[in-house]
């Protein structure tokens, strides 16, 4: 099912098997800018409703759980350097 597709990706950018850069693959230069914006907003990585609700509605939640999961990787990354 396309879940089970984006849940997979998920996973592989979150233990750096697909590199960051790559998440443009999938989501547009210009919406990454916007949900890495509203995630810094809410402050958190944890839910997604409250940045779903900072965004127009065109932008889904596979998006931001992809996302999420780049930014989740990257915050892993610095805390290890």
């Amino acid at each position: 099912s396309p879940r089970t597709i984006i849940s997979h990706l998920a996973t592989c950018f979150r233990d750096g098997r697909i590199p960051p850069e790559d998440i443009r693959t999938f989501i547009p230069e210009d919406h990454e800018r916007d949900i890495r914006s509203a995630f810094q907003r809410v402050g958190s990585l944890t839910a997604l409703g409250p940045v779903k609700e900072l965004l127009p509605s065109d932008y889904s939640y596979d998006d931001l759980h992809l996302i999420r999961a780049v930014l989740a990787r990257e915050e892993e990354v610095r805390v290890h350097v």
